[in-house]
């Protein structure tokens, strides 16, 4: 197990967050994120206050450096177009999906717990 250390200032809609690693950044809202963490990657996060629930979607790097794949690479399994994390959606709507799902199992059980107290 290691240390770790972490440090966040506000300054309204803007967070520095001071790390091991460096300093980082971050703007937007509750909930709602996009920034530059300290080891320089860019990410946008989103999530639901208070459940403990994040997704974070870190962007690709850009480099000018492209690898040609090797006609030993030919044969090796390659992922289906569309079905990578980020490049269909299919995490972001299964993210959606998960909370509206909470939010709805929530609704039953404060009914629920409404109509045994009552």
């Amino acid at each position: 197990m290691g240390l770790y250390f972490r440090k966040s200032v506000r300054f309204g809609p803007i967070r520095l967050n001071v790390s091991g690693h460096g300093v980082g950044y971050s703007l937007g809202v509750t909930g709602l994120r996009v920034g530059r963490s300290a080891t320089g990657r860019r990410y946008t996060s989103m999530s639901l206050p208070g459940t403990g629930l994040r997704y974070i979607n870190y962007q690709k790097s850009s480099s000018r450096y492209v690898r040609r794949p090797s006609p030993l690479d030919a044969g090796a399994l390659q992922p289906a177009k569309g079905c990578g994390c980020g490049s269909c959606g299919g995490c972001l709507a299964a993210f959606f999906i998960i909370i509206a799902l909470l939010a709805l199992l929530g609704e039953v059980v404060s009914i629920v717990q409404g109509t045994s107290h009552g």
